[in-house]
C-alpha cells in the first residue's frame, strides 16, 4: 500500500459518505446529514477547531490537569441537566421504551438457555 496523509485519507472517507448523506437527507426531508458531514470536513482542514484541540487550549489557559478539566466539565454538565427538565412527550417515550425493553428481557429470559460453556463454544466457533 502507498502511504497517504491523514488529512487526505479523512477527506477520502468523508467524500465517500456524501451520497449516503444525500439519501438520508432526502428520506428525512432535511439537510442535517449533509451539514454534519460538511462540519466534519471543516474539522479535517482546521484541526484546531476539534473538541480535543479546544480542550487542550482550555486546559493550558486555565493550567488544569486532565483530571481537573474533566471534573470541572462534569460539574458543568451536571448543573446543565439538573436545570433542564424533559418535556412530557419525551418522558412518555422513554417510559414506553423501558416497558418494551423489560418485556423483551422477560421473553428472552423465559426461553431455554445453553449452559455457559456451550454458549462460549458456539460463540467462538462463529468468530
Amino acid at each position: 500500500r502507498k502511504p497517504i496523509a491523514l488529512t487526505d485519507w479523512a477527506h477520502e472517507i468523508l467524500a465517500s459518505m456524501t451520497e449516503v448523506c444525500h439519501i438520508l437527507d432526502a428520506g428525512n426531508n432535511t439537510d442535517a446529514y449533509s451539514k454534519a458531514l460538511a462540519d466534519q470536513q471543516v474539522l479535517v482542514d482546521n484541526p484546531d477547531l476539534t473538541p480535543s484541540a479546544r480542550m487542550l487550549v482550555d486546559m493550558a489557559n486555565y493550567r488544569q490537569s486532565f483530571d481537573c478539566f474533566g471534573l470541572v466539565k462534569s460539574r458543568e454538565h451536571a448543573q446543565f441537566f439538573r436545570h433542564r427538565q424533559p418535556n412530557e412527550l419525551t418522558v412518555k417515550a422513554f417510559e414506553q421504551m423501558a416497558q418494551q425493553s423489560l418485556a423483551k428481557q422477560t421473553a428472552l429470559e423465559s426461553q431455554p438457555q445453553l449452559p455457559f460453556d456451550q454458549f462460549l463454544s458456539h460463540y467462538f466457533a462463529q468468530h
